[in-house]
């Protein structure tokens, strides 16, 4: 699949995660803290900094979401 569009939706906490939750397909990135779930998202998406990335583990707090492609949700958990 080409990425062409990949913008923020939203940032919601893990608790509250099922309210969002519609009919679009969805790729989680889940993993061990600061193994580079974001950086993967970046670089799959072709941006530097669109996913926000730290060298601190443990930074990434909650469920941050992006439409991809107008068509998939991209989600980074912490």
């Amino acid at each position: 699949m080409k990425i062409t569009e990949a913008v923020f939706e939203t940032s919601v906490s893990l608790e509250s995660r099922r309210v969002f939750l519609d009919m679009r397909k969805e790729v989680v990135f889940v993993g061990r803290s600061n193994v580079g779930k974001s950086s993967l998202m970046n670089a799959l998406m072709h941006k530097k900094d669109l996913v926000k990335t730290s060298s601190v583990p443990g930074k990434t707090r909650t469920a941050n979401i992006f439409l991809v492609n107008k068509k998939y949700h991209y989600t980074d958990l912490p």
